[in-house]
């Protein structure tokens, strides 16, 4: 439902997306564990996980309870781009831990950090 790609194939499925994103992001703050996991698909994790991370920073002004540990499986693939480090650093503040697949890409988000 979530694997589309191409723009013909994205723009009629973008409506379906946002409200699933919608729908997670509930589910996210009605069950409250201790930890997030996105896996791969990172168009959509990494957006789930910045709002969730977005809602931790506001929990202590607004008493809303704190977001949960935020992990990401496989990093997006910055460095196959002339500008790999601003894309890298893009993740900073979004996710707690980012677990790589490729022995290269730890050193190029740590670069980022």
């Amino acid at each position: 439902e979530l694997s589309v790609a191409g723009f013909a194939e994205v723009l009629p499925s973008l409506p379906r997306i946002a409200a699933r994103l919608v729908q997670t992001q509930r589910a996210v703050r009605r069950a409250q564990p201790h930890v997030v996991v996105g896996i791969d698909s990172k168009g959509f994790n990494l957006r789930l996980l910045r709002s969730l991370a977005h809602r931790r920073a506001a929990a202590g002004r607004n008493g809303i309870p704190a977001a949960p540990v935020l992990v990401q499986y496989v990093g997006p693939s910055a460095w196959a781009f002339g500008d790999a480090d601003a894309r890298a650093a893009r993740l900073r503040g979004g996710v707690d831990e980012l677990l790589v697949l490729l022995p290269f890409e730890e050193a190029l988000f740590r670069r980022a950090e």
